[in-house]
């Protein structure tokens, strides 16, 4: 008869093996795409090179990128999507019409960009991203001083590395807390490897941004959240885990607000099915959210005080400003256009040039996910397959991700007049979602079938994933495919 223990210890192998493999892909991924094609890599590069260079933070509102990635801008190809940002800059289209001599000669200076440009601010070249909690950007200063000297592509590969590094952490926390909510090993396994092999998230963690770290720390974040399930001495410790991961998440990226609610949601359903210890579990969300505040409250004070906001986000600055009413976003918006946009970028964009699938595909995975999150209503019912409350918590983070998104849809039509937002930003709930995924098919299906749920669906991902880099990706960064006078 096998222990319990020796099953768990059973599943460090495959979980081992998974890490490597997850690892090599994103080492891949960091390799292969051409510079600045990840999603604003070069306002988060320039992020990290102002710390470097001036010891300080960037100003929010007028803080701008140095005059060696506006160089670069000039030189390399730039994503399709941000051609017009300025006249000059080349895509992969003209890049690969031009003269051989003129692309060697362009690949040539771009390696030779004059290291001093870096310490001079380019006037017409915003660094956006200043906008962005500082957390991540603080960590990839290790990495970036000890290749200080080298040329702008080794530095920019670099810090996609790190990235590559910190976001494969998701691999073990994930089997942590899917373990934890599935209460069986091989189970968890399952859910990571899902989690792993969805399409879009590799796209979100192959450059220099703060999305690695964002994942890891939102995965850690509902783990420490179902450890208040948990009748076990230490609670006051426990609370104090909690709070201290929200503020690093706070102080991450500021969709980690989301979680706010969601955990004082979890906490008053404690309080209301344990009334003999409403006064500890008070008690502990006043030192969640204390300990959040203490990390974290000194950046959202200031961008309110620079700012008048509580983010810092431009959106929020513009819609601040404009006259357009946010309830009048609701009859505005296009709704179905901006879902649609949501759910095709949350299953696969292909990168800062919007690279997408056919058709077909999207709506085979999404009838994927409609079918998961319609297994968890019918587990409301069923007595059998019961919600646990550690499967209750991964959908009350994620509802309130969600509707976060949807406000952020309000502010961004209130500022701009579209509303679309991209749904890859819930990638850093990615273990939720495949544990939420894989629980919700298997409400719906007889129990022995349930083994094949986790495979299929790695089958699935993966297949769209393979597709997309090697019809899409592959051959447009080669020069082989071009887009249409449509943008198709």
């Amino acid at each position: 008869m096998i222990s319990p223990m020796t099953g768990k210890r059973r599943c460090f192998i495959p979980i081992g093996i998974l890490w490597s493999c997850f690892l090599i892909k994103l080492v891949f991924y960091a390799s292969f795409v051409p510079l600045w094609e990840g999603y604003d890599e070069f306002a988060h590069f320039a992020f990290v090179q102002h710390l470097a260079d001036t010891h300080e933070l960037p100003d929010l509102l007028n803080a701008r990128a140095s005059r060696e990635v506006e160089e670069s801008l000039r030189l390399a190809p730039v994503p399709w999507t941000i051609r017009q940002w300025t006249s000059g800059w080349t895509t992969e289209d003209d890049f690969w019409r031009l003269p051989d001599l003129s692309r060697q000669q362009r690949e040539r200076e771009l390696t030779q960009i004059p290291r001093a440009l870096a310490r001079e601010a380019a006037p017409d070249l915003r660094a956006y991203e200043a906008q962005q909690p500082p957390l991540a950007y603080l960590l990839y200063l290790i990495p970036y001083g000890v290749f200080q000297g080298a040329n702008l592509l080794t530095r920019a590969w670099v810090l996609r590395i790190t990235g590559a590094a910190i976001a494969s952490l998701v691999v073990p926390f994930g089997f942590v807390l899917a373990r934890r909510v599935f209460g069986n090993a091989a189970q968890a396994v399952g859910a990571v490897a899902v989690a792993a092999s969805m399409p879009e998230l590799i796209m979100m963690v192959d450059h220099a941004g703060n999305e690695p770290l964002a994942i890891v720390l939102g995965t850690a974040c509902v783990y420490a959240l179902s450890l208040m399930e948990r009748n076990a001495p230490g609670p006051l410790l426990r609370a104090l885990f909690l709070g201290s991961l929200l503020g690093c998440g706070l102080l991450t990226k500021a969709y980690f607000l989301a979680l706010i609610p969601a955990i004082a949601a979890v906490y008053a359903v404690l309080m209301w099915r344990n009334p003999g210890s409403r006064r500890q579990t008070a008690v502990q969300l006043l030192i969640t959210f204390a300990a959040a505040t203490t990390i974290a409250g000194w950046w959202y004070g200031r961008a309110i005080y620079t700012t008048g906001t509580l983010t810092g986000n431009e959106i929020a600055i513009a819609a601040r400003h404009s006259a357009r009413p946010l309830l009048g976003a609701i009859g505005g918006i296009h709704w179905r256009r901006i879902a649609d946009f949501a759910l095709l970028s949350h299953i696969w964009l292909g990168g800062w040039s919007f690279l997408v699938l056919r058709t077909w595909m999207y709506r085979v995975i999404e009838f994927v996910l409609l079918v998961g999150q319609a297994g968890n209503l019918r587990r409301v019912r069923n007595p059998l397959r019961r919600l646990s409350a550690n499967l209750g918590i991964c959908i009350v983070v994620q509802f309130f991700f969600w509707t976060g998104l949807i406000y952020l849809m309000f502010s961004t039509w209130v500022a701009t007049g579209e509303g679309a937002e991209p749904g890859y930003y819930a990638y850093f709930l990615v273990v939720p979602e495949a544990v939420c995924l894989i629980a919700g098919i298997s409400a719906l299906i007889p129990i022995p079938w349930t083994r094949f749920i986790a495979p299929i669906l790695v089958v699935c991902f993966a297949a769209a994933e393979v597709y997309g880099t090697v019809f899409c990706l592959m051959p447009y960064y080669a020069g082989v495919t071009a887009h249409a006078a449509r943008g198709s």
